[in-house]
């Protein structure tokens, strides 16, 4: 799972994403939930795949890795990689993945629907 902060300059119209990848643990190591992701899961429409407001703030900071791999990232020009696919965008990825509980995972998966499972991410 990946996620991705997107930033627009007001002034210039131009993006910045900020992109993380979210794991769960290889071994069978306890990982406490994200309390970001928590949060936004707690609110996500019943229905996958639809749209709703989010009645709570939550801190993106959250998402990101913190300590020694705070710092570590790959910086390149691309695009968007959903419409409107603008391109000449600076694209900002941690190195290292935030470690994120299984059952968050599932129930990502569960809102984007389509029955997906771990079975699919091959």
């Amino acid at each position: 799972m990946e996620a991705h902060l997107v930033h627009r300059n007001a002034a210039t119209g131009s993006f910045a994403v900020v992109a993380v990848m979210l794991q769960p643990p290889s071994t069978s190591a306890a990982v406490q939930p994200n309390p970001c992701l928590a949060a936004a899961l707690a609110h996500v429409p019943e229905t996958p795949q639809t749209e709703a407001a989010c009645p709570i703030s939550v801190d993106p900071m959250q998402l990101l890795p913190a300590g020694a791999a705070a710092g570590r990232f790959v910086h390149y020009s691309g695009s968007l990689t959903t419409p409107p696919c603008s391109e000449q965008v600076d694209w900002l990825v941690w190195e290292q993945p935030l470690p994120v509980a299984p059952e968050q995972v599932l129930d990502f998966m569960r809102f984007t629907g389509d029955g997906k499972t771990y079975s699919h991410n091959a």
